[in-house]
């Protein structure tokens, strides 16, 4: 088991000419966005940043954003993605409550006076960051490795109950996860997906590493308040892979009806983030019969993904979040701690590599749940 970061190196060297991210008019290489990560990562390293510290990301999905993320994996460091439709009071909230070393965002000014904002901005060759190109040093400059073992990411849930908690994730509960939704929906380099979920969420989070990792095209897609306009990246693209809440999906049968398209080049779609009436599932099979659409359930406390629902099983199992992703075992137990029976109503229990190492700083609520 490699962290992911060694496993994007693998990925890279066996076909470094193959595009890795489509961001509107921008296209990049895996090659061209190992070299990006790696300048970022050295500039990181030479800033006086050690070792499992943490660095914010308040931008929106972008090849920037990757190759921030990346980079902090790297050089050693964890990623902390900020929401960026959030309000300053909870992104002051976050970068407190984590530790944030500095802040990449090329909107944020007021959180300037808790830490550094850095604005960054790049193209095929060049990283600016704060309006100064930066190269790679010619003496090469010694980067730490990830152990398994250490924090990943940290990932902040909605704060519905009280503020927000951060889920902190190791790089082990990454790649038990993020390797299981890669076999469960058998993605490969030869698939194009189109991503409209933010990569602050954890289904996109998820969305991004697993295509990432696997060697697939991500194409980048920001425009969710125009339907029409996620078909027509669909055709211009020949994506074959799609994922949205239920939602995105309510609004693109309401709006489209999944029409006036050319969408054959469609091989799944997964949908998680919340039920999806069965009437709305039923409706989108029948519009895309040859389509596989994935049903899947997860939490940020679990990596991302739980569950999934083959697509074969859709019709016969209505309703259902489906079966264990692989490494993950799933008991329903009553209020004793006893595993109900079938049809009986529980308590969700989940086991797993992919569970996180708790919540960051908050021992007392960590041991509510683990």
């Amino acid at each position: 088991m490699l962290p992911l970061i060694e496993s994007f190196w693998d990925t890279t060297d066996k076909d470094p000419e193959r595009t890795a991210v489509i961001d509107f008019d921008r296209r990049i290489t895996y090659y061209r966005l190992v070299s990006l990560v790696k300048i970022t990562a050295l500039w990181l390293n030479s800033n006086g940043l050690l070792r499992g510290d943490r660095v914010g990301i308040h931008l929106p999905n972008s090849i920037e954003y990757i190759v921030v993320y990346y980079a902090c994996w790297r050089a050693g460091l964890v990623p902390v993605a900020l929401n960026t439709f959030a309000t300053l009071r909870e992104i002051e909230f976050w970068t407190k409550d984590s530790g944030c070393k500095l802040i990449f965002s090329n909107k944020l000014k007021n959180v300037s006076t808790l830490v550094p904002i850095y604005e960054i901005s790049m193209d095929q060759y060049h990283v600016t960051i704060n309006g100064q190109d930066i190269h790679e040093p010619l003496d090469e400059l010694e980067l730490p490795r990830v152990s398994l073992d250490d924090i990943a990411t940290i990932i902040y849930t909605s704060g519905t109950t009280g503020n927000p908690k951060g889920v902190a994730l190791s790089h082990r509960n990454l790649v038990a996860n993020i390797q299981a939704i890669i076999a469960s929906l058998e993605i490969s380099q030869d698939d194009i997906f189109l991503c409209v979920l933010p990569f602050f969420y954890s289904y996109g989070n998820s969305v991004l590493h697993s295509h990432l990792v696997a060697g697939a095209t991500l194409v980048l897609q920001n425009q969710v308040t125009y339907p029409a306009e996620i078909l027509k990246t669909i055709e211009r693209e020949q994506c074959n892979g799609f994922a949205a809440v239920p939602s995105l999906y309510i609004m693109l049968l309401s709006k489209t009806g999944f029409c006036g398209y050319d969408l054959s080049s469609l091989r799944y779609m997964t949908q998680a983030g919340g039920p999806l009436a069965v009437a709305y599932v039923e409706q989108i099979h029948s519009l895309l019969p040859d389509v596989d659409f994935v049903i899947m359930y997860g939490q940020t406390e679990a990596t991302s993904r739980i569950s999934y629902l083959p697509a074969r099983y859709l019709e016969k199992k209505r309703g259902s979040v489906g079966i264990g992703i692989n490494g993950v075992t799933i008991s329903i137990v009553d209020s004793d701690g006893k595993e109900c029976r079938p049809s009986d109503s529980g308590e969700i229990c989940v086991q797993g590599e992919n569970i996180m190492v708790g919540y960051w700083g908050n021992p007392e609520a960590t041991s509510e749940v683990l």
